[in-house]
C-alpha cells in the first residue's frame, strides 16, 4: 500500500508542543528501553520517524502513541536528549485534535489564548447564570443580590440542571470522538479483530479501577 508524503506534518505536530525529531539519529535505544514496545508496537522510534517522514495517514491510523503510558524511560536513556517522552505527549495532543470533530481540542491544545480564553469564558457563563437566576428568575433587586450574604440552598434546582448539562455535553463530545478514533485506527484495518466480549471485559476493568482504585 502506498502512502503520500506530507512535508507539513512535522510543523502541524509541533503546534501542539515539543517534538524534537530532527535530533533523533534513529538508534532505537528508546524503543529497547520500553517494556511495552514489541514486534508489532515499536514506539516511540517508529512514531517519530513517521512524523519526520511526513507519513500523515500512518500517524493518524496508528495506536502506538496511545499504548505509551508516559513513564519517561525513553527520555532517560536517549543519547541525544531529544526527550521522546515529550514528543509522544505532543503527538497525542495532535491526534486528539484529529479525532475531535468539533475542532475545540485543536484550538485549546495548540493556543494559550484559546486555552485561557476557554477558562475565562466558562467562568463568565457561570457568573452570568448566577446573576440571571437571582435578578430575573427570583426577581431579586440587584442591590440586594450584591449586598446581602446568602446560602446556596435556593440554587440547588438550577445547580442540578447545570451539573447535568456540564457532565452530559462533554461526555457526548468524548464519546463521539472515541468513535471517530475507533473508526480511523481500528475499523479500517482487517488484521485487527476486537470481539464484543473483549470490549465488555475492558469496560468492566475500567469501572472497577474507576470506583475502587485497585487492580483486578
Amino acid at each position: 500500500m502506498k502512502y503520500d508524503v506530507d512535508s507539513t506534518l512535522l510543523s502541524d505536530v509541533r503546534k501542539f508542543g515539543t517534538f524534537d525529531a530532527t535530533g533523533c539519529f534513529n538508534c532505537g535505544t528508546c524503543t529497547l528501553s520500553c517494556d511495552l514496545a514489541g514486534d508489532n508496537v515499536s514506539f516511540p522510534r517508529r512514531s517519530m520517524r513517521q512524523v519526520l517522514m511526513g507519513q500523515r495517514q500512518l500517524v493518524q491510523e496508528s495506536l502506538d502513541p496511545w499504548i505509551c503510558h508516559d513513564c519517561g524511560d525513553c527520555s532517560r536513556v536517549c543519547p541525544r536528549q531529544t526527550e521522546p517522552r515529550d514528543s509522544m505527549m505532543t503527538l497525542r495532543r495532535y491526534l486528539a485534535s484529529v479525532y475531535d470533530w468539533t475542532g475545540i481540542a485543536s484550538r485549546i491544545t495548540s493556543s494559550k489564548i484559546w486555552y485561557f480564553g476557554s477558562l475565562i469564558l466558562v467562568g463568565l457563563i457561570v457568573a452570568a447564570l448566577i446573576v440571571w437566576y437571582h435578578v430575573y428568575e427570583l426577581e431579586m433587586g440587584y442591590y440586594d443580590f450584591v449586598a446581602n450574604p446568602m446560602g446556596l440552598e435556593h440554587m440547588f434546582p438550577m445547580m442540578t440542571w447545570f451539573t447535568v448539562i456540564v457532565v452530559v455535553f462533554p461526555f457526548f463530545i468524548l464519546l463521539t470522538n472515541a468513535f471517530r478514533m475507533y473508526w480511523i485506527t481500528v475499523h479500517k484495518k482487517d488484521y485487527i479483530h476486537s470481539p464484543v466480549t473483549q470490549w465488555i471485559i475492558e469496560l468492566k476493568t475500567f469501572f472497577y479501577h474507576f470506583f475502587t482504585y485497585r487492580k483486578m
